[in-house]
């Protein structure tokens, strides 16, 4: 995990997505949040791969530490080899792909602030 320093030379090492368009969020809040602004929590989405578990667990922790960044919710659909679900059978297989779910609120970012999506 390594912060972007914002130089253009770097730029090439960071595929950033997209802000949710506008239509899409209003049609969230009506069908979901029943207009509550402040459940959208995914205005803006990236995705990052990690070749092993340590990598991820390094990401957070920097997250973590950040003095920037309110880690908000971590939600996970990892699971141990050989784990039991509630029916105590072990679930050997999976359909899917495991994920770590990170929510994130960049609070201490002036930036941030000045485009309203701090809170």
């Amino acid at each position: 995990f390594e912060a972007w320093d914002g130089e253009e030379d770097t730029r090439t090492r960071y595929k950033l997505g997209g802000i949710k368009r506008v239509s899409s969020a209003l049609r969230k809040l009506d069908m979901a949040y029943n207009d509550d602004v402040s459940k959208l929590l995914d205005m803006c989405r990236e995705t990052l791969y990690f070749e092993n578990v340590s990598l991820l667990e390094g990401c957070l922790l920097k997250l973590e530490t950040d003095p920037t960044v309110d880690v908000v919710l971590v939600k996970s659909s990892m699971q141990a080899v050989g784990e039991r679900d509630r029916s105590r059978e072990k679930k050997e297989l999976r359909a899917g792909m495991p994920f770590v779910r990170v929510n994130v609120r960049m609070a201490g970012s002036e930036e941030a602030r000045g485009l309203c999506v701090d809170a």
